[in-house]
């Protein structure tokens, strides 16, 4: 994840804290409303973001990753297996003749 993207998403988390909050009946602090990454409260919610939620979107990606390689492993494997076998008809096919 890039740091733009982690800033977006740290923004995002502030600013969905903030429209809850009010549903729970919860009184945010009115000095940490603004979102202000250099603020403590802003360096403590990036800080948290950065150790809980990347980790987990990284490894996510990671099995994507994986996941997409594999798959195409197995397309390369079945391209290469139909070709066998359109070759093993065709010897059976002349053998038949």
């Amino acid at each position: 994840m890039s740091e733009e993207e982690i800033k977006k998403l740290v923004l995002e988390f502030h600013n969905t804290y903030e429209k809850l909050s009010t549903e729970y009946n919860y009184e945010t602090r009115k000095d940490t409303r603004q979102f202000d990454f250099n603020s403590p409260n802003g360096k403590l919610m990036y800080s948290v973001i950065r150790k809980v939620v990347v980790p987990k979107i990284q490894q996510k990606e990671n099995i994507i990753k994986e996941a997409r390689k594999l798959l195409k492993e197995t397309e390369i494997e079945n391209s290469w297996f139909k070709q066998f076998k359109k070759k093993q008809l065709e010897i059976l096919d002349k053998e038949d003749k």
